[in-house]
């Protein structure tokens, strides 16, 4: 009974469109990584019962972490084809990003509406992009980012005053 919910994951990932295909493979071995489940935390009774729960959790993830290191090659997660959605959502995104950076290049006054709403579409992207941060890693997107931010520099010194300045880049802080 214990491990009915793994069975249950299992029948939903045969049916996904992607993962079906995926654990058709014969070198694809799904493993789990537990949790302990709150609510029977709190109505345990007998510390025996609380370590059982606990002790199928490690065992499961000592499984799971010994898979990861026998492997026989290392593959990036960033390069696994069901990322290329994020992939191309985030390049998109730079996208947009030099496009905006391409009119405040050419921009003398800062204190326009129009201006204004760039910095704020900007700011947005960035707040988009930072969802998305664990890819920013990745060789070719990574590439794109320091590119954005040296432009985003650029563009920051021709601003006049610190409050503008501010809102145009205080929310690359995370990225420093």
């Amino acid at each position: 009974m214990g491990e009915v919910w793994k069975q249950e994951l299992l029948e939903q990932l045969n049916q996904h469109e992607y993962f079906s295909e995926v654990l058709k493979s014969d070198n694809v071995k799904v493993l789990f990584m537990g949790c302990v489940d709150a609510v029977k935390t709190e109505t345990i009774s007998h510390i025996d019962d609380a370590k059982n729960l606990y002790v199928k959790v490690y065992k499961m993830r000592e499984e799971l972490i010994a898979s990861i290191f026998s492997a026989e090659e290392q593959v990036m997660l960033v390069d696994l084809p069901i990322a290329s959605g994020v992939k191309s959502e985030v390049k998109s995104l730079f996208k947009l990003q030099n496009e905006i950076l391409d009119y405040l290049e050419n921009v003398s006054d800062f204190g326009t509406g129009t201006v204004q709403n760039r910095i704020q579409d900007f700011a947005l992207n960035i707040d988009a992009i930072s969802d998305k941060d664990g890819i920013l890693m990745e060789g070719e997107i990574q590439v794109l980012f320091n590119e954005m931010k040296q432009r985003m520099l650029s563009v920051m010194r021709k601003m006049p005053d610190a409050e503008t300045r501010a809102r145009f880049t205080g929310r690359l802080i995370m990225f420093q």
